[in-house]
């Protein structure tokens, strides 16, 4: 007997509460899951039935009534329907058209129903479950609401924060981009410390990989993870395309109060700081950006050193677990967190002055100083290679004049930027009064 017959015969008996899945055009989730009893009403084997898609096999048996029904209200071109558990799927149109395969069909469906039924390796009780997943391929994955949707544009900075997950096979977010993001930076604060990403263009997960510098247009399930599995706490993270332009001292969160001292780094809380050279050393457009740094960033990013109070910015990481340090007269030092506080130790606080600047920092080749010890060095230079007596090559001369000009040029950067060093002062020192 033809399937359809066979079909046909079953459709005839008595039907339980058959569960029936709505699918309208551009519906969401995709796929849909339908949970269903795999031998609805008892099963028959499948022996006597003539499968023209697939050889019969011994000890098949195909459910007595349909497992569940599709109840279509738009027109899919490639509806992939795909059971659980190895079995197999029949599907039958309100027209009699029937398609059978194996654990997968893909459907051409207009308006009306189709009704499903399973083909299962064995006999199964009456009360056996299985699931069918009902994926529209011409469309991207979209996962249930609970998942944040967002979208990408391709010339701003993408920000995610919230909570790591207590489910981490669900990704944190859905994430829609319209065009390729290429020359992505990827910043983690907080709780977060790993991005890992996979493409929702299919219809099931492809293994997460960590978030690199593209994702191709299309969507993507995005995980944001901690140190370990069961790692909690909030987290904030900023992926920067090559595009997009964000200003060096731009903030797209700050430490919470149990951050750790060794994470209150720029180089993490700043994306748009390209680097740290930026604040670092004596010149005109260092200094002002600095100044703003010290001025205008949260008292979180503050550190002190506590030998002496010195107020400090954490730049980066560096060997040997200690960091990189930047003072205000843009010269840095390295200490280790041991080294270091979040506030001061007294009431006063330090703020360096230019005292640590060298004269090669300092020193202005345009200087009329400068030339002349040059000069000088040149002289002495000349001498010493015809003869080794540093008396009659007057270096000692040399030393004392390249030590009264960094001296000078010391004294001349403190008096310059007095008022910008004094506001920083007070501004610290304002913030650890009100500090609780």
């Amino acid at each position: 007997m033809p399937l359809v017959a066979v079909l046909a015969v079953l459709l005839s008996a008595p039907r339980a509460n058959i569960p029936h899945l709505r699918l309208e055009k551009g519906f969401k989730p995709n796929p849909q899951f339908l949970t269903v009893r795999r031998a609805e009403n008892g099963s028959l084997p499948m022996e006597a039935v003539v499968v023209k898609c697939d050889e019969a096999s011994p000890g098949l048996r195909i459910s007595r009534n349909p497992v569940g029904i599709l109840d279509i209200k738009g027109e899919f071109e490639n509806l992939q329907v795909l059971g659980s558990n190895n079995d197999r799927i029949v599907a039958r149109a309100g027209d009699g058209t029937t398609v059978c395969g194996t654990m997968q069909l893909t459907l051409r469906a207009a308006p009306g129903s189709i009704e499903l039924f399973v083909i299962a390796q064995e006999k199964l009780p009456d009360d056996a479950e299985g699931k069918v997943r009902v994926f529209d391929a011409d469309r991207p994955r979209y996962l249930e609401d609970s998942v944040r949707t967002m979208a990408a544009a391709p010339a701003a900075p993408l920000v995610i924060k919230g909570e790591l997950s207590l489910s981490p096979e669900v990704p944190d977010v859905q994430l829609d981009t319209p065009k390729a993001l290429t020359g992505l930076k990827w910043k983690l604060t907080g709780a977060a410390a790993e991005v890992t990403v996979s493409s929702l263009l299919t219809p099931t997960f492809e293994p997460p990989v960590k978030a690199g510098e593209t994702l191709t247009a299309g969507r993507w399930a995005i995980w944001v993870r901690g140190t370990s599995a069961d790692a909690r706490g909030a987290y904030t993270v900023v992926a920067v395309p090559g595009t997009a332009t964000v200003k060096p001292l731009q903030l797209f969160s700050t430490p919470t109060a149990d951050t750790p001292l060794e994470s209150r780094l720029l180089s993490s809380y700043l994306p748009g700081l390209t680097s740290s050279s930026q604040l670092m050393g004596p010149s005109k457009e260092a200094t002002a950006l600095r100044q703003r740094a010290f001025l205008e960033l949260p008292p979180e990013l503050l550190v002190f050193r506590q030998a002496d109070d010195e107020v400090l910015l954490a730049l980066d990481s560096a060997p040997e677990g200690k960091l990189t340090l930047l003072a205000t007269d843009g010269t840095t030092l390295e200490h280790g967190p041991a080294e270091l506080a979040l506030k001061p130790g007294g009431n006063t606080v330090k703020v360096a002055r230019g005292e640590r600047l060298s004269l090669a920092a300092l020193a202005d080749p345009k200087d009329p100083r400068v030339k002349a010890l040059a000069k000088q060095r040149g002289a002495a230079q000349a001498c010493l290679e015809k003869q080794s007596d540093e008396a009659k090559c007057k270096t000692a001369a040399v030393m004392k004049a390249e030590a009264k000009l960094e001296a000078d040029l010391k004294k001349a950067f403190a008096k310059k930027h007095a008022a910008e060093l004094t506001a920083i002062e007070r501004r610290v020192k304002s913030l650890v009064a009100r500090a609780p």
